[in-house]
């Protein structure tokens, strides 16, 4: 679940152009981005949405990505027997953020920009461990497994057997940022930023990850 602070944060900058009587315009981004795992880098989506007022720019974005590893294990079957298997590790990252975003140029063909946003994230960890089919863990447990009844309570001791395993954490992200707008039509702009995704939570401390992104922003 994203953390209370952000979801406060974005309602405060969305309801907050509806109560001026500046003149609003509003617009929409979305794209790819790249950078939420340091190692490898990690692709995803981001899309955002943001209020014009008085060239001040109100934000609220969101990105999620997701990664897959599979590495390789080798395991005994016996003395004189060897196989090899592999883990595969799921992650799944979801942001949300709400800022200002300051120093667009109006009509202007090359608009550099910065921005700086407060949110949170959350992070999702999830490993299977999947084995080669040739290996019936079935029938290898029936033989030397320890049961109660039809329950399996301990599976042979050399038998690599499948297992799961997810971790849910929330973290406080900062996410300062700089940017350029590259304007192609009156309302059809490319974005490209950089940012520094500051995120941090009480068990893990704090990192620092750099991200790149690249959007298409339409103005209305």
């Amino acid at each position: 679940m994203i953390p209370r602070a952000a979801l406060l944060v974005g309602g405060v900058l969305l309801l907050a152009p509806a109560a001026s009587s500046g003149q609003t315009r509003f617009e929409i981004a979305a794209g790819a981005h790249y950078g939420m795992n340091q190692r490898p880098m990690t692709p995803g989506w981001v899309v955002s949405g943001g209020f014009q007022i008085d060239q001040q720019d109100f934000v609220v974005e969101a990105a999620w990505s997701r990664q897959v590893r599979t590495r390789e294990l080798r395991f005994s079957l016996g003395p004189f027997d060897e196989d090899v298997g592999s883990e595969t590790s799921r992650n799944r990252y979801l942001m949300l953020a709400a800022g200002v975003r300051s120093g667009q140029g109006q009509g202007q063909r090359f608009s550099p920009f910065y921005q700086v946003l407060l949110g949170g994230m959350t992070t999702r960890f999830r490993t299977d461990y999947e084995w080669p089919a040739s290996i019936d863990t079935e029938a290898e447990n029936a033989n030397c497994g320890g049961f109660v009844g039809d329950r399996l309570l301990d599976p042979c001791f050399n038998l690599p057997y499948p297992e799961y395993e997810e971790q849910r954490r929330h973290w406080f992200l900062m996410q300062p940022g700089v940017g350029l707008d590259v304007l192609v039509q009156q309302r059809l702009k490319v974005r490209l930023t950089t940012d520094l995704l500051v995120i941090a939570n009480r068990d893990q401390g704090m990192h620092v990850v750099p991200r790149l992104s690249i959007r298409v922003a339409v103005g209305f």
